[in-house]
């Protein structure tokens, strides 16, 4: 399952399940995989390890950015999330 980060609060993390209720839950930073940030995506596996998983990230801007018509969007040249 892709959980997807949406934003940070104080020590935790505000993330839409990519369930299809699209549901929002709140995970502690400390719970989440080194190197999280705004707009990461995570993945978690059947075992409960969790990965950050850069590919579908760059899926989820991409579906973003053709929702916004955008005509190009390179998401990965912001290093401040």
């Amino acid at each position: 399952m892709d959980i997807f980060v949406e934003r940070f609060d104080g020590e935790y993390a505000l993330c839409r399940l990519n369930d299809k209720e699209k549901n929002l839950i709140k995970l502690p930073l400390r719970e989440l995989p080194q190197g999280t940030r705004e707009l990461s995506v995570i993945t978690l596996k059947s075992n409960g390890t969790m990965f950050l998983n850069e590919y579908a990230k760059e899926l989820r801007m991409e579906k973003i950015a053709k929702n916004l018509k955008c005509k190009k969007y390179n998401f990965t040249n912001y290093k401040d999330f």
